[in-house]
């Protein structure tokens, strides 16, 4: 799902529908349904295509839940919207990378829209990146002194 954020940020901002889409630029599990929909049975099972295992897994995998078994994945912005949580790295040939800068905020925000809402979205997102980083980082700090 990373791999089709960038472009999903800048779909959402563009018309859908015929009217101007300005809400918030979050995966529903609807998103999830559309994307998953078109990958063959050989990569996703039918059964994991399904609204309600799509939805038990966001639900269960958000950064505050507790739970045994969550991964921490996503960030909930409201009932049933969610983004990949702001301090997700992925490694690549260059190190460690939040996914974040690997799909160039800045440039999404200066390049492709248009629309205050989304800017404003991205911007918060990178608000509660930059937050953490420094909280982690303090508390790592704090540790090792």
């Amino acid at each position: 799902m990373i791999s089709v954020f960038r472009s999903f940020i800048i779909y959402k901002e563009e018309n859908v529908k015929g009217r101007h889409w300005d809400g918030l630029p979050a995966f529903d599990t609807l998103e999830f349904l559309r994307f998953f929909s078109g990958l063959s049975s050989n990569v996703v099972p039918e059964y994991r295509k399904e609204r309600s295992y799509i939805s038990s897994l966001l639900s269960k995998n958000e950064v505050d839940r507790k739970n045994p078994y969550n991964k921490k994945l996503f960030l909930r912005i409201e009932y049933g919207l969610y983004v990949p949580k702001p301090l997700i790295s992925i490694n690549t040939d260059e190190g460690w990378v939040n996914i974040y800068d690997l799909i160039k905020t800045n440039d999404i925000i200066d390049i492709h829209l248009k629309n205050q809402v989304m800017k404003n979205f991205i911007r918060r997102v990178m608000h509660i990146k930059t937050t953490l980083e420094n909280v982690k980082d303090s508390i790592y700090f704090s540790t090792i002194s």
